[in-house]
């Protein structure tokens, strides 16, 4: 329903139909959406239709000949109206209420339009009283910003309601676009900013087949860029679009851009196009995007920053900086840059079909878009910072107020009803909210892919057979979901479930089955359907999150994030006379989680000892020495990023200060590392291996020789998780600060035991795996024990995915191998290995050793023969902080 690309030959998927999922009011996104739906829309409304304040509708009646007066309100109000009226379109279905004012705006709109399509309230109220102005004289109206709404609205307009009236005025408006492209060129070029109207046109286009409509796109994209020394970074324009190297300047100017690049790639198939926004997105997600998915990092700012060359620099401003250049305190992130991230990586994912795109949206949904508004669902941020503090000694603007006034005081920049100067970004997030239902699926002819886990129940068609897809879930709050697929007749389909780029581990069954088929992120199930249940199970666990060391501001500092919810300290938690400056994270830290209530229903808080310290240097002064403190122990309560700043007033009555990101204090290097054996041969090697690769590290060792025979006769291995379970935890209490399994049989278990002990459980193989990937992509894999070939296997598939590589796995069971070795024939074991390297080494690029008990017999081939003891305690070391 977002974007139609059912007929478009390079999409992979498309949104599903109109009308087609219903969200349970549950949840994180269930519950913003239902107050959205009775609170959020309708009172935005309100303020959209009332002369007094917004003057939106207004400003049509006086623009129409229906009203007298002067055009009130920001240049581009009209294209806010344009996205209110799109929120209260989807919205309508659940919220009745909403369709007479959809038909009021309808009526004075289509007076207000002029016979060639042409539609902006500001210039035909000034016209009229000044024949020297006219339209597209100055980009500053943002014209074909607020066109770009208008075409989108009429599209969605016709495809929820059938009717044609609202799709009428966007053809024409449409149309208007074509005749300026031919006689006012240079014109459009210029007035291209937050160019919504490259979606727009492509929208229509998928709506129409009109091929004009696409041309129309390619031509206003080619118009865009290229303007060399006469363009600016501000507006991504001094580039051909498709030449842009990084994302740079206006984050809504950038995104909207890119999104509509996005379409183009989609509709043409053009390379240069989808090369372009691959590399753009990369660029944003690899350096310029924060934890919580805000983008567009600065005030005001230059770019290029620190150019060689003074004549290539210009001035932006709510921009993205240079890489890396993520403040906390001054981060401003727009709200409809994040929410323009959005729409471009939506785009991504139907181009590509892949899941780090879903993933990346998922961050934005669960964090920045419900911390964009208040509990109440009346008030709304324009920026998002990462932290707010106390007494800043210097003033920053807050954007939707007029200029001339004073910005209020750092801890008291609380959200606002209504911005007076700029209100963009409510009518943004209202659609958004409206339009989630439409972000948790697609499908193409024959597939059905689930991005996001949210309770309730989506309708479509697959092989022309109908087909009920049901979610029950707690998530975020807890990793099981229930998918329930039921088909009116029984139907050949594959449903795809994404597999959070965060979780790894995360296990997928149908009816009991293990699912094992991964393709760009997603697990496959390629079945008949008739009435089926799908288990999806996610390990949860808190995740300290560090930033990358070219991340200035955030060195020395952590984050705490659990599945996709980013946690902060809010001072509302801490005693009266501490500020969250103070407050240090120990690490590693033991966490408990408490079922959220009121403001945090359906959420999960995070508790822990924290350790506060005093200011080392005063205010006043720049630079102190650096002397040792005694810290305080705190009990430290975290609590979700998206509901900050919603608990009242602070102290002295002012707004609660956030962050985040916290200091860290490593409290001391891991010392005690047990290894989980399956055979005793192998103890020997594992201990020569520590005593060289761990020194400092004392390492003890826990046997249960029978799981191997165990897991032979139970390839589940339920009762075999029980035991391990219980040497995880003997480890535990022993004083292990971590553990590692050193056999490929058990390393399955690894990811589940860690989520559920909260103790790191390393897999030895995990490092060979990672270097196998890396050498090649035929891997012959060989094993003397049939227990161990499957789960090598999926552990290579695994890292092979998570590196972007593809490869092609061998399996080979070495006959009478294990055999000889349970008997003490150590020589007639390696001989028999050695063979099987010898014979499989010509026929791959790498050769993996599937068993640590097999090391001895790597073979002299000219093939590398990888063995997993060395690599995995080298590993072990790495992380453990020892080497």
């Amino acid at each position: 329903m977002l974007t139609d690309t059912a007929t478009s030959r390079f999409a992979v998927m498309t949104s599903l139909p109109a009308g087609s999922v219903t969200m349970t009011a549950t949840g994180p996104l269930g519950r913003l959406r239902q107050r959205a739906l009775d609170v959020t829309i309708p009172s935005m409304g309100e303020l959209m239709f009332d002369p007094d304040i917004a003057h939106a509708v207004e400003n049509f009646r006086i623009a129409a000949g229906r009203a007298e007066g002067e055009h009130r309100a920001a240049p581009f109000m009209d294209g806010d109206l344009y996205k209110w009226l799109e929120s209260a379109v989807v919205a309508a279905p659940d919220a009745p209420q909403l369709a007479g004012r959809v038909a009021e705006a309808l009526d004075v709109i289509a007076a207000a339009q002029q016979p060639d399509g042409y539609v902006h309230t500001k210039t035909t109220i000034a016209a009229r009283t000044d024949r020297a102005i006219a339209p597209l004289t100055d980009r500053l109206n943002f014209e074909t910003y607020n066109l770009g709404h208008l075409i989108t609205l009429g599209c969605l307009h016709r495809r929820l309601t059938g009717d044609e009236t609202y799709f009428a005025m966007a053809v024409r408006a449409a149309d208007y676009l074509l005749q300026a492209v031919r006689e006012q060129p240079e014109a459009i070029a210029d007035c291209n900013i937050c160019p919504s109207h490259y979606m727009a046109v492509i929208e229509l286009y998928r709506s129409t087949r009109d091929e004009r409509y696409l041309t129309l796109a390619r031509t206003l994209l080619d118009l865009h860029g290229g303007k060399g020394g006469a363009g600016g970074d501000d507006n991504q324009d001094v580039y051909p679009v498709q030449d842009q190297p990084v994302a740079t300047g206006h984050a809504v100017r950038a995104n909207y851009l890119f999104a509509g690049m996005t379409d183009y790639a989609l509709e043409s198939g053009d390379e240069e196009f989808r090369a372009a926004v691959t590399r753009l997105w990369e660029d944003v997600v690899a350096s310029k995007l924060y934890l919580t998915g805000g983008c567009g990092a600065v005030y005001d700012g230059a770019s290029p920053d620190a150019a060689q060359d003074y004549s290539t620099i210009s001035k932006t401003h709510q921009a993205y900086g240079r890489p890396y250049q993520l403040p906390h305190t001054t981060a401003y992130n727009e709200s409809c840059a994040t929410l323009g991230f959005v729409l471009w990586s939506w785009r991504m994912l139907l181009l590509t079909g892949e899941a780090r795109f879903a993933d990346e949206i998922e961050r934005v949904l669960f964090n920045s878009l419900p911390a964009m508004l208040d509990a109440e669902g009346l008030a709304y941020f324009y920026t998002n910072p990462l932290r707010q503090v106390r007494d800043l000694p210097f003033p920053m603007r807050r954007a939707g107020d007029p200029e001339r006034t004073t910005p209020p005081a750092s801890d008291d920049r609380s959200r606002q009803e209504y911005m007076t100067n700029c209100f963009c970004c409510p009518p943004n997030i209202a659609r958004v909210i409206a339009e989630l239902p439409y972000y948790l699926y697609s499908q193409d002819a024959e597939s059905v892919w689930v991005h996001q886990f949210v309770p309730g129940t989506a309708q479509l068609e697959v092989a022309g057979v109908p087909l009920e897809i049901t979610q029950t879930t707690r998530y975020p709050s807890e990793g099981s979901i229930r998918i329930r697929v039921k088909a009116q007749s029984p139907v050949r389909a594959s449903i795809r479930i994404r597999r959070p780029g965060w979780a790894p581990g995360t296990e997928v069954r149908v009816q009991s089955e293990p699912v094992t088929a991964v393709e760009n992120g997603y697990l496959v199930i390629d079945r008949t359907w008739s009435d089926e249940e799908i288990s999806v199970e996610i390990p949860l666990r808190p995740r300290v999150t560090v930033a990358h060391h070219f991340l200035e501001e955030s060195t020395n500092q952590a984050a705490v994030v659990r599945g996709p919810v980013v946690y902060c300290v809010e001072s509302a938690d801490l005693p009266d006379s501490l500020g969250i400056e103070s407050v240090h994270l120990p690490f590693p830290a033991e966490w408990q989680e408490q079922a959220g209530t009121g403001l945090f229903t359906d959420q999960v808080l995070l508790r822990t000892r924290a350790v506060t310290l005093p200011a080392t240097v005063p205010h006043g002064t720049l630079y102190g020495e650096l002397v040792e403190q005694p810290g305080t122990e705190l009990d430290l309560v975290l609590v979700p990023y998206a509901h900050w700043a919603n608990r009242g007033p602070g102290r002295d009555d002012r707004l609660a200060a956030v962050a985040p990101l916290c200091p860290t204090l490593r409290r001391r290097l891991m010392t005690r590392l047990s290894f989980i054996h399956t055979g005793a041969v192998v103890i020997p090697t594992i201990s020569a291996l520590a005593a060289d690769h761990l020194p400092g590290v004392e390492t003890h060792h826990l046997l249960d020789d029978k799981i191997v025979a165990d897991l032979g006769r139970d390839p589940e291995g339920s009762g075999v998780r029980d035991r391990l379970r219980d040497l995880v935890h003997a480890a535990k209490r022993g004083g292990a600060d971590a553990v590692m399994f050193s056999c490929s049989s058990i390393s399955g278990f690894a990811a589940g035991l860690q989520a559920e002990l909260d103790l790191p459980v390393l897999r030895i193989d995990e490092a060979m795996a990672d270097e196998a990937a890396g050498l090649g992509t035929r891997i012959a894999v060989l094993a003397t024990l049939p227990t161990t070939l499957a789960p090598t296997v999926a552990l290579l598939h695994e890292r092979a995915e998570l590196a972007g590589k593809e490869i092609e796995v061998a399996e080979v069971l070495v006959q009478g191998a294990f055999e000889a070795v349970s008997t003490g024939d150590q020589t007639g074991h390696d001989r028999l290995v050695a063979e099987a390297i010898t014979k499989r080494a010509s026929q791959a690029d790498v050769v993996v050793l599937a068993q640590a008990s097999m090391a001895s017999a790597a073979a002299a081939v000219d093939t590398p023969v990888l063995t997993s003891p060395e690599l995995g305690v080298r590993r072990a070391a790495a992380l453990l902080g020892s080497q």
